[in-house]
């Protein structure tokens, strides 16, 4: 019986059987007189899937008084490097009050896009965020049967605060007597959002008017606009005689 091996016995999935050659070899008949003729695969074209596996090789004798003669040798078929076909893109965000996705799926023919927000938990789901500000979202591929995963790689993304009005109520004391607490009214805050801190005012404690500031009123997920009130303070009635 003779023995078929292989130059080479390893392919990538997606090369052809017809990438990996023969050693040479002699065929003899019954006398062990030699024959010649072709040794070729049976399927030079075939493109087999990664792992281990046999292929069919044809041994097709120049005299036509011999008949072909086929036989089998065991190969490796390496998994092929996967591709992303469609990179991720970032989402144009601006807060609203919910989680909204933070990428544009990406794409590929090589098995499952998957994301991450912290580079080591990974899933098919597209990471959303909901609070403005900044995010990284990892991505890679999670090959298939014939493909290996990719690196992971990153893109940087940012969720930008809502632009919001606040204006500052007017407001008055006679002289002398302590400040009142300040109001505003916020134009464009989503479902039960709140500002924190308090408003301020300019300094002095003569009649007349003084603006109300902004103070310490935010809320990281908005940018304000702010717009002063006028605080007064009107003269205090003097006493009887």
């Amino acid at each position: 019986k003779t023995e078929v091996t292989l130059t080479n016995d390893t392919i990538t999935y997606g090369d052809a059987l017809s990438e990996m050659s023969f050693e040479e070899v002699v065929f003899e008949d019954e006398a062990g007189n030699a024959v010649e003729g072709t040794l070729a695969w049976k399927e030079p074209s075939a493109t087999p899937n990664a792992g281990t596996t046999s292929a069919t090789w044809v041994f097709t004798p120049n005299n036509a008084e011999y008949a072909s003669v086929e036989g089998t040798v065991a190969i490796t078929v390496n998994k092929a490097t996967s591709n992303v076909t469609g990179v991720p893109t970032v989402a144009d965000l601006v807060y609203d009050g919910t989680a909204q996705n933070l990428i544009n799926a990406g794409t590929t023919t090589d098995g499952e896009m998957q994301y991450s927000l912290d580079g080591t938990n990974y899933s098919s789901a597209i990471p959303t965020g909901t609070d403005a500000g900044e995010y990284t979202v990892w991505y890679k591929v999670d090959g298939d049967e014939n493909h290996n995963d990719t690196e992971p790689a990153s893109i940087e993304v940012s969720i930008a605060p809502k632009s919001i009005t606040v204006t500052a109520d007017n407001a008055s004391k006679i002289y002398d007597e302590n400040d009142p607490t300040f109001t505003y009214t916020a134009t464009g805050l989503e479902g039960s959002d709140t500002l924190t801190g308090t408003l301020s005012r300019e300094t002095g404690e003569k009649a007349g008017t003084y603006a109300i500031t902004q103070g310490t009123l935010a809320n990281p997920n908005y940018e304000i606009t702010f717009v002063e009130g006028t605080f007064t303070i009107n003269k205090a009635t003097p006493p009887a005689l």
